[in-house]
């Protein structure tokens, strides 16, 4: 199964429009920094959306959870600057809600963006204690492609610092966890974790997607997609250590 929501949802630009308009509307209902720097690349930014009131012992385990969201958009499209509006349900009951803004293709190849992906989470983990966030209680969550780059990350433990992910776990949503350039992923060892998850997640109607399918549709050169190669696929290396995960696919939801 392949979702196009381009086709599926006719009206997807102005949803878009609402959401961005929503995000306008919380950025002066609730405290909020915008544009932060977890990069030097000008696209890497991020918002931070706060309760007003602060724990003094967030570092301790007093602080607000966390949940990071990367945004959607088929890897070459979508923003932060429409995905403020959760925020307005979670603030208010205790939670921190932060957005990212990454590199997209074909500028940007997925391993990059990973890595992007990757130096967010650690600058939040690093600063979060300042809003009020509990540092060891940090949920990533992506929707589509930012689902993709979510699990690339979570899944595979040589991207993560010495000291572990910096996340209590991640929410995939609507995600494609296994591509490579053929549009087919192979396993070596049928025992192993990836073998497993890859299996739960086909019999539950995951989405492995296929380039040749996709360069057709949507008129791209796929040269971007690898990058370097294993880093490029959330379930081509997953890790015995990989963080908690809720999978949603189209047939099921999957805890690991």
């Amino acid at each position: 199964l392949q979702v196009d929501a381009g086709r599926g949802v006719t009206n997807i630009d102005e949803i878009q429009q609402q959401n961005g308009a929503d995000t306008a509307r919380t950025r002066q209902s609730i405290p909020c920094e915008i544009d932060i720097a977890y990069g030097s690349e000008p696209l890497q930014k991020l918002d931070i959306y706060y309760p007003k009131d602060k724990p003094q012992d967030a570092k301790n385990g007093g602080g607000y959870p966390v949940v990071i969201d990367v945004h959607g958009g088929g890897w070459r499209g979508g923003s932060k600057n429409g995905r403020g509006w959760p925020a307005e349900t979670l603030v208010p009951k205790g939670c921190i809600w932060t957005s990212i803004d990454y590199g997209l293709a074909p500028n940007y190849r997925i391993d990059q963006i990973v890595d992007h992906v990757r130096r967010a989470v650690a600058w939040i983990y690093k600063n979060i204690a300042e809003y009020g966030g509990d540092p060891n209680r940090i949920y990533i969550a992506g929707h589509s492609a930012g689902a993709a780059h979510v699990g690339t990350y979570a899944f595979q433990s040589h991207l993560h610092p010495a000291d572990g992910p910096g996340i209590a776990g991640c929410i995939l949503l609507s995600g494609t966890y296994a591509i490579d350039n053929k549009g087919q992923f192979s396993i070596q060892d049928p025992t192993s974790t990836d073998a497993y998850l890859m299996r739960v997640l086909q019999q539950s109607g995951a989405i492995v997607i296929n380039w040749d399918s996709f360069d057709i549709a949507a008129g791209n050169s796929v040269t971007w997609v690898m990058g370097a190669g294993k880093d490029s696929s959330a379930l081509n290396r997953v890790s015995n250590s990989a963080s908690p995960s809720l999978i949603s696919v189209p047939k099921a939801l999957i805890c690991v």
